[in-house]
């Protein structure tokens, strides 16, 4: 090795030359990514030779470098090196810089702007950090207001060409409006429906549009929901704009296993990082408090079921569990008789699902987004004496149920996915998660729909079940608890929520499985288990 290493910084592909050994380990990152057709049904083979009967995981773990050595070169975007330069400090490994960026073609920001602009706590210091940087990522609650700091950072900039993605459609628009409020005529969009970006100096548009826009055209790139640009064609799509600032914005909080590597390298390092404990110490949040549930009784026929695909498995442990779903409407009726005037949000993953609370819980207002005629899920998934005409839902029809449900005029909701990020609900302060997901990044996006301040509203309540029915559905439920309890939500009894909610009822809660009511659903379910796992075999 020379004696001093030589550091090539462009806006292309940055080259360290020669690539010391000694680092190999540090620019490697690990994701799980979903296996192929073609590795699933190779695993399932094997297993069968095998004499076994368990079933292939549908995810892998792959490893990845941020770092492409090649002749003895290791070659990096440019977001990387700050992590770059911060191992050769700590390894004591000389080096030197040729910085072939020209950074006067980076205007000022026009702070005239700012004037009779309020900023919450930490944002001043998020939008500061921007400004002062090439790059990097904006780490911080759902109530942060990152969508007011890109309606700013448009603003700061009148002469930059701006980018702005968004994972879902509803925020691109949301964003788009926003952004055109404060500047008319200049703010373009682009999804699957509208086209409108010619002599436009901003563009909102989605992940998959993207593709549409030059990349050479764009001088800074702002990316909502920025977790969701993984090792993926996204991802891929993004490392094309090469000759402009990138930063990302998510609530989510990068994951533990390495791959923040992956989002440094796209974007550059986390220039903020805001816990929601933070935030609610600021007074820019308000305090979630949660309750599991206990749902203990055992289903055994729920044993037999590990063998069978996962979407079924997911569909008989959660959507058609009739002793979880009577729990679950048993306990918003609990609330309602608490508070008349509560809003109440369940969340459930599946139009299926959302249905079939519905039949159990009259009056509920849905969002699910489906345009189509629901007539599958009528044939598939025994849904045959369920009208479903009246769970059909246009895109405007949604539109409608939004805005009441943001204004604060529909009490009681429930919503599928739709709905876990782009929608403002400030008058929302109970949130019944009917979901059962398990991964991290519902943990912090769902409940995300309570904390956003409003008159009155001390705290805001979190309820979710223990799930103990089974070993899968229980073990799920933990790491659940473990995500709220690391978000910093404080954890109560059923009780004690009711009574906060100023419970005046004094008697008998409604929330007993009332097993003798579901005695003949169980039966029906048993049997259809049976024939799933027959057939299987």
């Amino acid at each position: 090795m020379p004696d001093s290493l030589n550091i090539k910084l462009s806006y292309t592909v940055c080259s360290c030359t020669p690539w010391p050994a000694s680092l190999r380990d540090t620019a490697r990152f690990t994701m799980r990514e979903p296996k192929t057709p073609e590795e699933l049904r190779a695993e399932r083979e094997a297993i069968k030779r095998a004499g076994g009967t368990a079933k292939p995981k549908p995810y892998k773990f792959t490893s990845h470098s941020c770092v492409e050595t090649r002749n003895g070169s290791g070659y990096f975007l440019i977001g990387f090196w700050p992590h770059l330069k911060l191992e050769l400090e700590k390894s004591n490994i000389p080096y030197s810089i040729d910085d072939q960026r020209d950074h006067s073609l980076r205007p000022d920001p026009d702070y005239s702007c700012l004037s009779g602009i309020q900023f919450r706590e930490g944002q001043a210091e998020a939008l500061a950090s921007i400004i002062s940087s090439d790059g990097g990522l904006l780490c911080s609650n759902v109530s942060f207001g990152k969508s007011f700091l890109i309606k700013v950072l448009c603003q700061l900039y009148p002469t930059l060409n701006i980018l702005v993605i968004c994972n879902a459609g509803e925020v691109v628009r949301e964003l788009y409006r926003a952004i055109s409020e404060v500047l008319p005529g200049q703010v373009g969009l682009l999804d699957m429906k509208h086209s409108e970006i010619n002599g436009k100096r901003i563009i909102v548009t989605t992940t998959k549009s993207m593709t549409k826009i030059k990349p050479e055209q764009v001088q800074l790139m702002l990316v909502d929901e920025c977790h969701c640009a993984g090792y993926n064609e996204t991802g891929f799509q993004i490392q094309q704009f090469c000759f402009c600032r990138r930063f990302g914005f998510t609530a989510t909080p990068i994951r533990n296993q390495g791959d923040h590597l992956y989002f440094e390298s796209l974007f550059g390092p986390v220039l903020q990082q805001q816990t929601f404990e933070q935030s609610v110490a600021a007074g820019s949040v308000t305090p979630i408090e949660y309750t599991m549930v206990p749902l203990e009784k055992k289903l055994t026929y729920l044993d037999d079921i590990k063998q069978l695909p996962n979407a079924i498995q997911y569909r008989l442990m959660y959507t058609n569990n009739p002793v979880r779903n009577r729990l679950i409407a048993g306990v918003f009726n609990d609330i309602r008789q608490a508070n008349p005037d509560a809003q109440i949000l369940i969340m459930t993953q599946t139009i299926e699902h959302l249905i079939r609370l519905c039949e159990l819980i009259p009056g509920l207002h849905f969002a699910h987004g489906e345009r189509g005629d629901l007539s599958s899920y009528k044939r598939k998934k025994g849904l045959e004496n369920v009208d479903m005409y009246k769970y059909r839902q246009s895109a405007e029809q949604l539109s409608y149920v939004k805005k009441q449900a943001e204004l604060g005029e529909y009490k009681s909701l429930i919503a599928t996915g739709v709905w876990s990020k782009g929608i403002n609900l400030h008058h929302l302060s109970v949130l019944i998660r009917a979901d059962g997901a398990v991964s991290g990044i519902p943990s912090v996006q769902i409940p995300g729909r309570l904390a956003r301040l409003d008159d009155g509203k001390e705290v805001a309540f979190l309820v979710d079940f223990s799930d103990e029915f089974c070993e899968s559905a229980g073990n799920r439920a933990v790491a659940r608890t473990r995500h709220y309890n690391k978000e910093g939500y404080a954890c109560v009894s059923y009780i004690d929520m009711l009574n906060e909610i100023r419970w005046t009822r004094d008697g008998q809660y409604i929330i007993q499985s009332r097993c003798e009511e579901v005695q003949k659903e169980i039966q029906v379910q048993e049997r259809r288990v049976r024939l799933l796992v027959d057939e299987k075999k």
